[in-house]
């Protein structure tokens, strides 16, 4: 698995750099060569605005790569469109270097900044953590695949503060399907900024 984390930007660009990047040779040197892709894009259509960010990116065996991050608004990675149910939501998206293309795109969080910071790639699962903004009126209302979160008893606070989230996911090929999560932290706020 290969992570790389990101600085915040206004907008998404999306740089990888995967593959190729070095040659070895008999004599145990390693000469730079040119990366084997990039790819840029940006949210919305193509307008600087819309709050996008990529905190990490991992590959799969198969050199699928996976990317999480927060996103404001609208957020186009190819043919699907994400948009946020509040203030900011995480997403988690798979591109698939070989076809050029994004294979799917996920979201996730409530009314308030929700965000994805950190992700691990094992066989076909996908984990991801980062926060959701834990009191009862918006951690009832975070979807995460298609469901609703559950709230652990004590994990909604007041007044409200972030608390942590770790979600699995499983790659379909063509599409993610909901494994399971979970939220934790107290009063003040906390968030998971890696994942192993």
């Amino acid at each position: 698995m290969c992570v790389f984390s990101f600085v915040r930007y206004h907008f998404l660009f999306l740089l990888l750099w995967l593959s190729g990047l070095t040659r070895g040779t008999a004599h145990g040197q390693a000469p730079a060569s040119a990366p084997a892709w990039v790819l840029a894009t940006t949210t919305t259509t193509g307008l600087v605005g819309s709050g996008g960010t990529i905190e990490a990116v991992a590959t799969d065996a198969a050199g699928s790569v996976f990317v999480v991050g927060t996103f404001a608004d609208t957020l186009r990675l190819g043919s699907h469109t994400l948009y946020s149910a509040g203030s900011a939501d995480f997403f988690l998206a798979k591109y698939v270097p070989r076809t050029h293309t994004w294979a799917w795109a996920v979201r996730g969080g409530g009314r308030q900044s929700d965000a994805g910071h950190a992700l691990a790639v094992q066989g076909g699962a996908v984990y991801v953590t980062g926060y959701v903004f834990g009191n009862v009126a918006n951690a009832t209302l975070v979807t995460l695949g298609g469901s609703r979160l559950t709230l652990q008893p004590g994990a909604a606070d007041a007044p409200p503060s972030a608390d942590i989230l770790v979600a699995k996911y499983l790659d379909q090929g063509d599409h993610a399907a909901f494994g399971w999560s979970e939220v934790g932290g107290g009063t003040r706020p906390d968030r998971a900024r890696s994942l192993a």
